[in-house]
């Protein structure tokens, strides 16, 4: 949700400007909004090996996979803000990596 708003407002202000922009400000520009994207999107660690390649994955031995339903998930719209929603899913993730890690 958050970066699809702030590719909007970036896009917006792009807009805007490319009236009186060159072409070489503009790709400048589109190059920032990019940026801001990724940013918005992956740690830094993982923006630094896209602009260097173009296989980002890491070599992992064992792996597994957990699907959740969360029952009412819908309705938190109704009693959260975005933002909230988020948190609130962030320490849910961050709980269920640490019954991970403990049982190993």
């Amino acid at each position: 949700i958050w970066s699809a708003t702030l590719e909007h407002r970036y896009r917006q202000r792009f807009v805007l400007l490319s009236e009186v922009m060159t072409e070489k400000e503009k790709l400048q520009v589109d190059r920032a909004v990019q940026m801001q994207l990724l940013k918005s999107m992956f740690p830094d660690q993982i923006i630094k090996k896209l602009q260097h390649s173009s296989n980002i994955v890491n070599s992992i031995n064992n792996a597994s996979v957990m699907f959740v339903e969360l029952d009412g998930l819908d309705g938190f719209d109704l009693m959260f803000r975005p933002k909230e929603t988020v948190q609130i899913l962030n320490a849910l993730h961050t709980e269920f990596d640490e019954l991970v890690t403990f049982h190993n």
